[in-house]
């Protein structure tokens, strides 16, 4: 195109003609710009078509890898600590099922009588208001919360519960002794008495005579 142009100046060619060899140059480089960018994108389509047809080869070489199968003992070890998880639970539920809703009967008692030694007012002038229950006069909270009891089977028929619990006031404190059979739903007493410790000793019988046995 430089030569065309040298050779019509030097040969006196038309301004004309001149000036339409001048307007091919933006054409022809219009054209080899969108040739270079065609170009281009071939080479970025290519480069990604390469790194697909890699990654699938590297996944197809993965699949054929074959995974530790796991062996009986494996299995058997896992199925042993499962179950002993789901022991574990099993009976932390039922401690407290037992403890919150089936109430042992030494508990029953425990809590009828107390209502009723709170309500005899030959107890309360003695060791005040309010009364307090527990199992034993202890420190250990283990302790003071087990009723001692004993559960057996009486010449009348009724299964009776025999307890026997500490009782405190502000102005003194007690020892219970109960026994009680459950009738038509309820537990009646054969027995329940208050031996006053403090602050003098004192018997008060609530219910029946003074036949304790000692358990």
């Amino acid at each position: 195109m430089a030569s065309a142009l040298a050779r019509a100046l030097r040969t006196g060619t038309s301004r004309t003609s001149i000036s339409g060899a001048c307007a091919c140059v933006p054409a022809v480089r219009l054209f080899s710009g969108r040739e270079g960018g065609e170009r281009r994108r071939e080479e970025r389509d290519g480069e990604g078509d390469a790194l697909a047809e890699a990654q699938a080869k590297a996944d197809a070489i993965t699949d054929k890898i074959p995974e530790r199968p796991v062996s009986v003992v494996e299995g058997t070890s896992y199925s042993i600590v499962i179950l002993a998880a789901l022991g574990v639970a099993g009976a932390a539920a039922w401690a407290v099922i037992k403890e919150l809703v089936l109430e042992p009967k030494e508990y029953k008692v425990f809590h009828v009588a107390l209502e009723r030694i709170r309500s005899d007012p030959r107890v309360t002038v003695r060791l005040g208001s309010p009364l307090s229950g527990y199992g034993a006069d202890v420190q250990n909270r283990a302790a003071r919360q087990r009723i001692r009891h004993r559960i057996y089977d009486a010449a009348d028929g009724h299964e009776h519960v025999q307890v026997q619990f500490q009782v405190r006031g502000p102005t003194g404190t007690a020892t219970v002794h109960a026994d009680a059979y459950k009738q038509d739903g309820n537990y009646e007493y054969s027995y329940l008495y208050v031996d006053v410790g403090s602050p003098y000793p004192k018997r008060i019988v609530v219910v029946g005579q003074d036949r304790s046995k000692e358990y």
